[in-house]
């Protein structure tokens, strides 16, 4: 149950609490049913109680589950930037990429429901098809027969975070082995990161986070606060970070040092100022 979906439930039920108990005990005043009016307060007030207990159950069980998905989502993602990093990955490395990217996208499927997706029967196509699927013989067979087959996704609706399909979608199109070069990893390195950066702000906004009451950082929090050239290096910092092999990585651009002692320290004050 999502927060928002939580709130919606826990504010309807205690109006609807408030108002049944007014109506009840308003209704009760000088008959011959007020006593039994106040007696029935109680028990609105435990159905109440019980109601927003199992809402808090399933919102605590969504929280957790969506505190796994973004541990293996971010794990999948770091994965895939280190797969630019090799020289000459092998289809193994390949293989083994996309297979986690694959099962943390259908992860995702398991928390969140599809935009616009629909809760419907099977039709009857579908049932037919899986039918012939179990008395076919061969494996021709079946492809004779999935061949002819055309899934109505009429109720199956779009991915929530269709970045993160495309950042499989990257991997497949940088390949493995000598096709991979340094100018193609560096684009795919780039287009992941940037991927990733979207899908992150948008599925953080699931999880039930706060401000950090003692923040580490040399920041105000605004983009704008900080040194030209350092607004990419802090974004990218969190997603593109080094590799975790030396022995298979490319190895890195080490830049020159300053020319002179000046340059060094005018480098210096615009770090450490940065946020003035």
């Amino acid at each position: 149950m999502t927060g928002k979906t939580f709130k919606f439930h826990v504010i309807t039920t205690i109006v609807l609490l408030s108002v049944l108990t007014a109506i009840t005990l308003v209704a009760g005043v000088d008959t011959k049913f007020a006593e039994a009016s106040r007696a029935a307060v109680p028990a609105f007030v435990a159905v109440a109680a019980g109601w927003i207990t199992y809402c808090l159950q399933r919102r605590v069980s969504y929280i957790n589950s969506l505190r796994s998905l973004w541990d293996k989502v971010v794990e999948a993602v770091q994965n895939a930037i280190q797969y630019t990093y090799k020289t000459s990955p092998s289809d193994t490395d390949f293989n083994q990429v996309m297979y986690e990217l694959s099962c943390r996208i259908d992860d995702v499927r398991g928390v969140f429901r599809n935009v616009g997706e629909s809760y419907v029967e099977p039709n009857r196509d579908s049932k037919k098809y899986v039918k012939s699927v179990r008395g076919g013989k061969t494996i021709e067979d079946i492809v004779l027969l999935t061949a002819d087959f055309k899934l109505n996704r009429d109720h199956i609706g779009v991915y929530p975070f269709e970045s993160l399909k495309q950042i499989r979608g990257t991997i497949k199109k940088l390949g493995f082995g000598s096709a991979v070069t340094a100018d193609s990893a560096d684009a795919a390195r780039r287009t992941i990161a940037n991927l990733w950066k979207i899908t992150r702000y948008e599925l953080s906004k699931e999880l039930d986070r706060d401000y950090p009451a003692f923040p580490d950082t040399p920041y105000d929090g605004r983009v704008r606060g900080r040194a030209p050239g350092e607004q990419g290096i802090v974004a990218d910092m969190s997603v593109d970070t080094a590799p975790s092999g030396q022995s298979k990585d490319r190895p890195e651009v080490v830049p020159a040092p300053s020319s002179s002692a000046e340059q060094g320290g005018e480098r210096t004050k615009l770090l450490v100022g940065s946020d003035q």
